[in-house]
């Protein structure tokens, strides 16, 4: 993944979703640590797996979304995604605080409880409106309008040699000028 812009806009999960999380947290490594003093060590390993968990939770909630210039970049713990706006075939919001990605014909890419939602939304939808925009106003390569006038005299003159109406020495001459 790239590096970061300081034009990047960042949005995180919100603490919404996380502070549930930090308070189980809390409450079982209480409870953990009065189990151990009690010497009940099966309910104290069955607690400690509890903790485990809840942080595995929390690591699932340090998720970020960054809108950058060119791609959106959706960072969680095990999966990273990067992906350029002109790819975006749809963008959605959700309960939850949900965003939905969709790209090609793959089921949605999905992000949850994030702060500013309709903000980020917002900021997506301008970046597709802006090169979609670029797209319509780009104009078309010389190159390919040249190499499609081209062919579109080379068959004429095909057309005209064949209907007797130009010599093959003219066909032959018109002919060499056009692929130069």
């Amino acid at each position: 993944m790239n590096e970061e812009n300081s034009n990047d806009k960042v949005f995180k999960k919100s603490a919404t979703a996380t502070a549930p999380i930090f308070g189980f947290m809390l409450i079982f490594g209480v409870w953990g640590v009065y189990l151990i003093s009690q010497e009940n060590g099966a309910w104290a390993i069955l607690v400690i797996i509890g903790i485990c968990l809840l942080a595995w939770a929390s690591a699932i909630n340090n998720c970020s979304l960054t809108i950058g210039e060119n791609t959106i970049k959706i960072s969680k713990p095990f999966v990273k995604h990067e992906i350029p706006y002109d790819k975006i075939n749809t963008i959605s919001t959700g309960r939850g605080d949900t965003i939905y990605i969709t790209v090609g014909n793959d089921r949605p890419i999905t992000f949850t409880w994030l702060d500013n939602l309709e903000e980020a939304k917002k900021l997506i939808d301008e970046k597709i409106h802006t090169i979609e925009k670029k797209k319509h106003n780009s104009k078309p390569d010389p190159r390919l309008i040249i190499e499609v006038s081209s062919i579109e005299q080379l068959e004429r003159l095909g057309k005209l040699y064949k209907e007797g109406l130009l010599t093959k020495e003219e066909f032959d001459k018109q002919k060499k000028q056009l692929l130069k």
